[in-house]
């Protein structure tokens, strides 16, 4: 049974696309499902939304992509699950005719002659989706169900760790110093006077502020840094 130590030798120290391609085919490799995909997307916690363009896809059978589709197109159903049936305990199946995610309390409620979609999802506190999701049949869910369960959640986990690390680091002195006006409420043009910057300059920093935090505005992006104490709430007057 794998062990979170294990993980960091699937992974690495950072998270990366095509490592984490290639840890979840080293993972999963004998457990028989057709793909196999994590996907992550920045979240507007206050209203549960987010846009599908914004998911990032880490798929771990190159030769297709129908999780991809799959994550994208369902994505409001997976934030009301998470939401509503707190999904990152249970996994879930899709359920096509319902459209909606169900937390998959039998298998017996699986159809043997259809593809089975399994997901387990997370919403990482500082505002992100993150989920595990597998395309497989319902012999192989029958068999491989726990081993699924006790295997994708360390994953989350990990990646989890992962990322966070990563935007804690991610954000240069620049970057921060104008999050830390905008986060005491000062408007561009007033963080460009203060700064001697112009203002289109402060707008730049800005966004890539939220592009790096995978923020969809500037108050997500404040409420992030301070969870990840990138931004101190001591630079908060």
């Amino acid at each position: 049974m794998l062990k979170h130590d294990a993980l960091s030798d699937f992974f690495g120290d950072s998270f990366e696309l095509e490592k984490a391609s290639a840890a979840l085919s080293a993972i999963f490799d004998k457990f028989g499902f057709n793909n196999i995909g994590l996907f992550f997307a920045p979240v507007d916690i206050q209203f549960m939304s987010a846009e599908p363009a914004s998911i990032v896809v880490c798929n771990a059978r190159s030769n297709t992509r129908p999780i991809d589709g799959h994550v994208r197109s369902s994505l409001k159903a997976i934030l009301q699950a998470v939401a509503e049936q707190r999904a990152s305990v249970f996994p879930h199946y899709w359920d096509a005719s319902q459209s909606q995610w169900i937390r998959l309390r039998s298998i017996d409620v699986l159809k043997n002659d259809k593809p089975v979609i399994l997901g387990i999802f997370s919403l990482d506190s500082v505002g992100e989706l993150i989920g595990f999701v597998v395309e497989t049949t319902k012999v192989v869910a029958l068999l491989q169900m726990a081993a699924f369960h006790h295997h994708a959640l360390l994953v989350l986990d990990k990646v989890i760790e992962l990322r966070r690390v990563d935007l804690t680091s991610i954000l240069t002195e620049s970057e921060k110093n104008v999050l830390s006006w905008c986060a005491n409420g000062k408007t561009s043009y007033e963080i460009s006077k203060i700064l001697d910057l112009s203002e289109h300059t402060v707008n730049h920093y800005l966004a890539n502020v939220c592009r790096k935090l995978h923020a969809t505005n500037r108050a997500q992006a404040t409420a992030k840094a301070i969870k990840l104490g990138i931004l101190p709430i001591s630079f908060i007057h």
